[in-house]
């Protein structure tokens, strides 16, 4: 997961570095793709309890399309191999008050996809990246 991160991030393109912040809400909430590319910034407050946590609510998901129920995504900013991510994500927001946090990759989780895969050929891993595994290994 670090090395996929940094050749993501090492890339400088917006792009690449959304796929990479998606990677890890995906793995450190087990958020579907689809959950965190529609995150928007209205819906992002930081909360103190017991512990500082960035709380994204979430409009819609694949169990709940019609927001029947007000879920939510809890990223903890406290624990040593969140805190990339979680810093990644406030320097997204930085500056805006509206709008999907990552906005480049427009909801498309094809497209986030596409560049875990490639960046993870470029970073020499070998075995086949998805979306899916990075989802199923955050609940371990």
């Amino acid at each position: 997961m670090k090395l996929l991160w940094k050749e993501l991030f090492k890339t400088g393109k917006l792009k690449p570095i959304e796929a990479a912040i998606a990677m890890g809400l995906c793995f450190c909430t087990g958020a579907r793709m689809g959950e965190v590319l529609n995150l928007r910034i209205e819906d992002t407050k930081t909360v103190d309890d017991e512990g500082k946590f960035l709380r994204f609510f979430i409009r819609s998901s694949k169990t709940d399309p019609f927001c029947k129920r007000m879920e939510t995504l809890n990223l903890p900013l406290s624990i040593e191999q969140v805190i990339p991510i979680g810093e990644a994500v406030k320097r997204q927001i930085r500056g805006r008050s509206k709008g999907l946090i990552l906005p480049e990759l427009n909801r498309s989780t094809r497209m986030a996809s596409d560049y875990i895969t490639r960046y993870a050929r470029n970073a020499g891993i070998e075995t086949r990246v998805s979306l899916h595994i990075i989802r199923f290994l955050s609940s371990f």
